[in-house]
């Protein structure tokens, strides 16, 4: 069974704290956890994740290598916020959302762990559900997020950024990102190169910018959504997205390295 007790220093008590423990059968038998606490750890057989739910987003606090526990997040974590308002259709006014965490439930199969986070609106017009995945097989992360409109009024929402990472560059870090070409790609056969990028983060203020496209032109194929991060030659992490048009933006600022992920290149995603 899953234990779901208190985070230490915390100062949560049996009152403010609920935790349900539950199993469902089948030959995928999987242990769930339900609390209202506000921490909550991820954990592969190589690396782990620490994740914090706040009234007004989350953040992942750590993302730590289990062998030598080296941590990448900088002491400045960032905070994925939530929208902070909607808009109307009706009327064309601006709604404002007063966001409140309420829970997270943690589901541990055979192939997978997964923590999911519920948000809520206090006029209760929206919620929010942000669930993060740790696949036992690749050992990777995947974070995922949905908003739903719950009122019978049409609204639109706008979105700059759907994920935000900081992590530290007290040692020099290179960026790798590619380019999707529409035909062969550089480097390949006659064409030169060598069929990737390198940006190194060693100069205080570089930025990397991988905007990618739905377009097959040959002037605008953009990138493919990955961007790699090398510590040295014995350590790395990446980001990749699944959206058919969207981001990663990756801005050094002294010895921390602020990154976020948006839905569509150089402006807002908007939706009704």
């Amino acid at each position: 069974m899953l234990s779901c007790g208190r985070s230490e220093g915390t100062g949560e008590t049996s009152d403010t704290v609920t935790d349900k423990i539950s199993e469902t059968g089948g030959e995928d038998k999987v242990n769930i956890s339900e609390s209202a606490k506000k921490e909550w750890v991820l954990a592969s057989s190589r690396a782990e994740m620490r994740i914090r739910a706040g009234d007004t987003g989350f953040s992942v606090e750590s993302l730590c290598a289990l062998e030598d526990k080296y941590d990448w997040i900088s002491a400045a974590v960032k905070e994925t916020a939530l929208v902070s308002s909607v808009i109307d259709e009706e009327t064309g006014s601006t709604v404002n959302l007063n966001w409140k965490y309420e829970k997270g439930v943690l589901e541990e199969g055979t192939e997978h762990l997964s923590l999911t986070l519920y948000f809520c609106d206090s006029n209760s017009m929206l919620t929010y559900t942000a669930r993060f995945r740790c696949l036992k097989k690749s050992e990777t992360f995947e974070v995922c997020g949905a908003y739903a409109n719950n009122s019978a009024r049409n609204a639109r929402i706008n979105i700059s950024s759907v994920f935000a990472l900081s992590f530290s560059a007290d040692e020099p870090i290179k960026a790798w990102t590619f380019k999707k070409q529409s035909g062969e790609a550089e480097g390949y056969n006659q064409f030169p190169g060598s069929g990737h990028y390198i940006t190194d983060f060693s100069d205080g203020m570089t930025e990397v910018r991988v905007e990618t496209n739905v377009n097959q032109d040959w002037g605008g194929n953009g990138y493919i959504p990955i961007v790699y991060y090398t510590l040295g030659d014995l350590r790395g992490l990446y980001t990749a997205v699944e959206w058919s048009s969207c981001a990663i933006y990756a801005k050094q600022e002294g010895d921390v390295i602020n990154e976020r992920v948006a839905l569509s290149p150089s402006r807002t995603f908007s939706a009704l």
